[in-house]
């Protein structure tokens, strides 16, 4: 019994589920889960098709969910947040075949306006007669801002499955963002 108490606690999120505060970069801090660990090379090659290697990435301890940091040079201005607002969102309904938004908004916080996506998103598996792929269902909540005419994409993700188990979680996360005004 003891054996099956310990596995629940390493795989399943607790509510309220200890947090400690993690330095992204000079002036960039955010609280995480304790159990988040930084994600391996290996771990970023098979979850993320990028050329640019993520600002910060970290993962759960059972390695199903993900908070991952990118930029991006742009010609934003800090100004532009409802422009780039709309554009993202754009962009995030192209990626997948479908997306069921539970918030998309623009907030302030800690004196600082971010363009917010929460939606779980389905993208369906290639078709082959072979070896035909099922759907993937994510849970994804989405945080976009500018600096210094720089985007910056706070992305927490997991199993649409788990949702129910990491949203606290996430919202948690995304509403701890610290970014120093530069």
């Amino acid at each position: 019994m003891k054996y099956i108490l310990f596995i629940a606690f390493l795989f399943f999120p607790l509510k309220g589920e200890k947090m400690v505060k993690v330095k992204i970069a000079d002036g960039i801090t955010v609280m995480l889960p304790e159990t988040f660990t930084p994600m391996t090379a290996q771990d970023l090659a098979s979850k993320y098709l990028s050329a640019r290697t993520p600002l910060a990435s970290y993962t759960s301890s059972d390695r199903v969910a993900d908070f991952t940091v990118n930029t991006a040079n742009s010609a934003w201005a800090a100004t532009d947040i409802e422009i780039m607002h709309k554009f993202n969102k754009a962009n995030i309904n192209s990626l997948f075949t479908a997306i069921n938004f539970s918030k998309e908004e623009i907030i302030e916080l800690n004196g600082r306006k971010f363009s917010v996506f929460e939606f779980v998103s389905v993208l369906e598996g290639e078709e082959s007669v072979v070896n035909p792929q099922p759907p993937v269902k994510k849970y994804n909540y989405i945080l976009y801002t500018i600096v210094n005419n720089q985007s910056m994409i706070f992305s927490f993700s997991a199993p649409a499955s788990k949702k129910q188990l990491w949203e606290e979680n996430a919202r948690e996360i995304m509403q701890s963002i610290k970014i120093n005004k530069h």
